[in-house]
C-alpha cells in the first residue's frame, strides 16, 4: 500500500495566525493505492481525494539560510473524488484529521533551508525575520564575499 500527496497549486501566505503567519496549502491530492506484488509502483487505486488546509508558520535564519518550518494544521477540508472501495467517507475525514497534523510537520521540515542570493557581489548574511501583518520583513547584513 501506498500513499501519495500530489500539490496541484502552489501553497501562500496569508496574514491570518499568530507571530509566525499561516501557510494556505490548496488541492494537495490524496492517492491511496494498493499493490498487487507483481507490478511495482501505482496499481489499484482505492481512494483519491483532495485536501485544502491552513497551517503555522515560522521563518528564521538558521547559519545564514531561512529556514522554513509548519506547525499545528487548522482549516482541514477534504473532498473525495474516487472511493474504489466504498469506505465511509466521513470516517475517513476523522482519520486523516488525526494523521495529518501530525505528518505535515515533518513533510514542511524537509523542505530545507533557503540561502539569500548575493546583492551587488555583497552577501547576505541574515539576522532575524519579523511579520507586520500581511508583511515579512527580513533583516539582514551586507558582508564582502570572500
Amino acid at each position: 500500500m501506498s500513499c501519495d500527496l500530489e500539490p496541484t497549486m502552489a501553497p501562500f501566505l496569508t496574514g491570518n495566525g499568530g507571530s509566525g503567519g499561516e501557510i494556505r496549502i490548496p488541492q494537495l491530492i490524496l492517492e491511496i493505492h494498493i499493490g498487487d506484488g507483481r507490478r511495482p509502483g501505482k496499481c489499484g487505486l482505492i481512494i483519491r481525494g483532495a485536501l485544502d488546509m491552513s497551517a503555522g508558520l515560522g521563518l528564521s535564519f538558521v547559519s545564514g539560510s531561512l529556514t522554513l518550518s509548519v506547525s499545528a494544521v487548522s482549516k482541514l477540508t477534504t473532498a473525495f473524488l474516487t472511493n474504489n472501495i466504498t469506505a465511509n467517507e466521513a470516517q475517513l475525514t476523522t482519520v486523516l484529521r488525526l494523521l495529518l497534523p501530525t505528518v505535515l510537520p515533518s513533510l514542511g521540515d524537509g523542505l530545507g533551508a533557503v540561502a539569500p542570493p548575493e546583492l551587488f557581489g555583497l552577501q547576505v548574511d541574515g539576522v532575524a525575520v519579523s511579520r507586520n501583518r500581511e508583511f515579512y520583513t527580513l533583516f539582514a547584513n551586507l558582508v564582502p564575499g570572500p
